[in-house]
């Protein structure tokens, strides 16, 4: 894209800057000594800049969706991050880069506001940064890849900053050097390619290995909610669950008996749906399984490369703490099937993960039966449930 790499100094004699102060940036900086933002007062009036948001770049996923009661915790949630504060001192530079950023990306992209679904950019000055930006963005990859840093030593993107502002989340991070796995792959000799699948293997060995904060429980790095786009098109946070049997309750939409989900899936399934309810109810209720940390979206494109050695691990998005199957049963169903990149990393992928056959043939039951196509078509009995 000719404007994704974006140039701002932050200096008095920048034009946009001087046209438009920090105080235009940040609103409330302005003859506010309370620092509080108006997204945290009682009857904020949403700015003009903003109100294009409704007109042009709302999709039903941006709406607030109630979270269904099958996805609701089972344990307590954790006081949000002080690292998600729009109104440190300390961060005050940074915020500023992040909305001017913005701006500069709407005007380019012809957005009749900085606002944006979700995006990332490089930001070359004062010095080389990525920032993901929009109403879809994660906040909490910000605290897993902090997580990742302090526990192992993987290489992941450090992170400066990560705040909201008006439905706007930003996380600013670190520009790591590398090209994507999948597009050096092609040019890769069978040696190196050995090499970087080694590489590959202990990375995820390292990453099973973090210990549990919360042993048994399903849960985000800050044991918390947790998110797979996969799984919900509204973008809807679940959990976290106490337990695996939770888990397996939110997939099956709060219901646990077969003749109840054969209600919920018949007309998707044919004949035979209830004999895969069954299967699937039987491999999912398999006991002992290990809860180990999982990048949850382990594909070709989520590794950078350089001189022949996996340099970062990136995306951490819907990563957390999930049944040790979980990485391999991602892995082997996410994109596109006949995508050449996502067909080869599929075929390597089992030099790399710990296989769960049994387990793949449950999750291709789910996906094809419980669906998100068929949860939000669940009848008015399960759908409002207590």
């Amino acid at each position: 894209m000719p404007f994704a790499s974006l140039t701002l100094t932050l200096t008095s004699s920048t034009p946009f800057l001087s046209a438009m102060k920090l105080s235009k940036l940040m609103p409330w900086r302005k003859d506010d000594p309370s620092g509080i933002s108006p997204s945290e007062r009682p009857k904020a009036k949403t700015p003009k800049w903003l109100a294009g948001l409704a007109r042009s770049n709302r999709r039903p996923c941006d709406l607030d969706y109630p979270v269904p009661f099958y996805a609701n915790a089972t344990i307590d949630l954790p006081i949000p991050s002080p690292l998600y504060r729009a109104t440190s001192l300390q961060t005050t530079h940074l915020r500023a880069l992040a909305y001017a950023s913005a701006y500069i990306a709407g005007i380019f992209h012809l957005s009749p506001t900085p606002m944006i679904k979700r995006k990332t950019i490089t930001i070359k000055a004062p010095f080389s940064m990525v920032m993901k930006y929009g109403t879809q963005i994660q906040l909490y990859e910000a605290s897993t890849l902090r997580f990742i840093a302090e526990k192992t030593s993987i290489h992941v993107p450090k992170v400066y900053c990560a705040f909201e502002h008006r439905g706007m989340k930003f996380i600013l991070m670190e520009f790591v050097r590398g090209r994507r796995l999948k597009d050096i792959w092609d040019r890769t000799s069978p040696t190196g390619r050995q090499e970087l699948l080694t590489q590959l293997k202990e990375h995820f060995v390292e990453l099973r290995n973090i210990p549990h904060p919360r042993p048994g429980a399903i849960c985000s790095a800050e044991i918390g909610p947790l998110f797979d786009r996969r799984i919900d098109m509204h973008r809807r946070r679940f959990g976290p669950f106490e337990c695996e049997t939770d888990f397996n309750s939110f997939f099956r939409c709060g219901v646990t008996n077969t003749d109840e989900l054969e209600v919920v899936a018949r007309g998707y399934g044919g004949e035979k749906v209830h004999e895969e309810l069954a299967k699937m109810i039987a491999i999912q209720n398999k006991e002992n399984r290990k809860i180990c940390f999982t990048h949850g979206d382990a594909h070709s494109g989520n590794f950078l490369v350089k001189d022949g050695k996996i340099v970062a691990g990136i995306d951490f998005e819907m990563a957390g703490f999930y049944p040790e199957y979980w990485e391999y049963t991602t892995a082997m169903t996410t994109g596109h099937p006949e995508a050449y990149h996502f067909q080869w990393w599929r075929q390597e992928a089992r030099n790399v993960l710990n296989e769960y056959p049994e387990e793949l043939q449950g999750e291709v039951i789910r996906q094809d039966l419980i669906d998100w196509t068929i949860r939000e078509e669940l009848p008015p009995a399960f759908r409002h449930r207590e």
